[in-house]
């Protein structure tokens, strides 16, 4: 009992720390439109600004996909081609972040939870999700570039 209550003061700590930091430069800015994102939050947040860095230097919004590993991968042989799933190349906590968020957009917002419960009937919750941290995924390059005009 005494290592749980250590454990979520440090969380507790840890939370309040990085609320302080999203307030400050280089961060404040980016998280000011990041925070618009339905199920995003301050830790969240974070998470994706540690691990995207310059968003500059992704040339589009494809390649900042690609690096997420939300992307389906393709198999190939000849003629055919074979969808699969998700590649899982890339950074795993910016995978799972945005998982993390869509799964709090579908909890939070009408909009997420019916377009999961339309996608729910084709396929498994779990790939409907990912479907829908996918769609998340590509509002990031209009909430984190300073020349897009959204930010205006």
């Amino acid at each position: 009992m005494e290592t749980r209550e250590h454990l979520e003061k440090q969380i507790e700590r840890m939370t309040r720390e990085l609320g302080r930091m999203s307030h400050e430069e280089p961060w404040a800015s980016d998280m000011l439109y990041l925070m618009q994102i339905p199920g995003c939050g301050v830790v969240t947040g974070m998470t994706i600004l540690a691990a995207i860095g310059d968003i500059a230097r992704f040339e589009t919004p494809k390649a900042l996909a690609s690096y997420s590993g939300l992307v389906p991968g393709l198999e190939q042989s000849g003629v055919k081609l074979r969808g699969k799933g998700i590649t899982k190349e890339g950074r795993r906590e910016l995978r799972w972040v945005m998982v993390e968020i869509a799964w709090r957009a579908v909890k939070a917002d009408p909009h997420w939870k019916k377009y999961f419960e339309s996608l729910q009937k084709r396929m498994h919750k779990n790939q409907a999700i990912v479907a829908i941290a996918r769609h998340l995924y590509r509002q990031l390059p209009c909430c984190l570039q300073p020349w897009s005009d959204l930010r205006e």
